[in-house]
Formats: structure tokens, C-alpha cells, sequence
């Protein structure tokens, strides 16, 4: 019998539908950052069981001193590069149908 997981996608993006500027720049993100302001983001990480981040995504919060992804929650880095897993994150090059199934 095959389990069935909901998946949900929580993203962030300009109105115009633009997730990250050339050379992957998020830091337009900042201009709608308010001090203290998560926008639901605790709540939806307390959600879910497993997050799915885009390597690239990763990378720059990496680079900005983001401590992420979440140590209590199951974590694939989705990339085509192969790289060592790190702690409990995993860096995933194979099909995403079938990681998400």
C-alpha cells in the first residue's frame, strides 16, 4: 500500500514572479523585512517532517550566516552537483519524483 504524503511548496518571491535577480541575488528580499517578522515561517516549519531546499537557495543563506536548514527535521538539498552529505543534511542528484514519492 503506498503512503500518501502532502507536499507544499513555501516559497518567497518578487510580485512578479522572480525568485532570485541575476547571479542568484536574494537580497531583494530584504526590502520587505521587517525586524522580528517571520511571515509564518515557524509555524510552517513546525508543519512538516522534511524540507526540500534548492542547493543554489542553500549556498547563498549559507554565505548571508543563516543557520540553516532545520537540525530537527529531515533535510535534501536538491542539486545536480555531488557533494558529502553534512550532518543530517543530505545533498539529493537523483530524480526528484521519486524523492518526493
Amino acid at each position: 500500500m503506498k503512503s500518501s504524503r502532502k507536499l507544499i511548496v513555501y516559497i518567497a518571491c518578487s510580485l512578479d514572479g522572480i525568485i532570485a535577480k541575476p547571479n542568484d541575488d536574494l537580497s531583494f528580499l530584504k526590502m520587505v523585512e521587517t525586524q522580528g517578522e517571520d511571515y509564518g515561517y515557524a509555524n510552517f516549519t513546525q508543519s512538516v517532517d522534511t524540507s526540500l531546499m534548492g542547493r543554489k537557495t542553500y549556498d547563498w543563506l549559507s554565505k548571508q550566516g543563516y543557520d540553516l536548514p532545520h537540525p530537527e527535521k529531515q533535510v535534501f538539498i536538491i542539486t545536480s552537483q555531488t557533494r558529502p552529505n553534512k550532518g543530517h543534511v543530505e545533498f539529493y542528484t537523483g530524480n526528484l519524483e521519486t524523492l518526493v514519492s
